[in-house]
């Protein structure tokens, strides 16, 4: 009365899990008949990085696709610009006359307020430097 399922072939087990369940279309179990391939074949047994936590990028995929593309805002190379200088400034700020540091500060804060122009939220904004506050701002704000 009850007859034991003969094995199915090959043919017949992969018609039987392509049958249209799911609303796929017939290039998804194409790939999905590759990938079970290459596994069966120990494709996957020697990955680099095997059985370590994957790196999950961090904020949204733009800021990920510029940052791999080294690419800087101009705001943020105005800041690295601006810390350099005022670094220099600071080296020969004792071997120049007074008259001559007093434009350089004067140019610094010019590029400080096209800075605080640029940059997208006021808390990043800078304060002016002057002859006294130079050394502080950059060790404190620059850096």
């Amino acid at each position: 009365m009850f007859s034991k399922k003969e094995p199915k072939d090959k043919e017949a087990q992969k018609q039987e899990k392509h049958q249209p369940e799911s609303h796929q279309s017939p290039s998804v179990y194409l790939v999905n008949d590759a990938i079970e391939d290459f596994a069966k074949r120990g494709g996957f047994d020697d990955l680099a990085g095997m059985g370590k936590p994957l790196k999950v990028p961090e904020g949204d995929v733009l800021s990920g696709v510029l940052k791999n593309a080294n690419y800087l805002p101009p705001w943020v190379e105005l800041r690295k610009e601006i810390a350099a200088e005022m670094k220099l400034l600071i080296h020969k700020m004792n071997h120049i006359n007074p008259a001559e540091v007093e434009i350089e500060i004067e140019l610094l804060n010019e590029k400080i307020k096209n800075y605080n122009k640029k940059v997208p939220n006021p808390v990043l904004q800078k304060g002016f430097v002057s002859e006294q506050t130079l050394e502080i701002k950059y060790e404190n704000h620059w850096r």
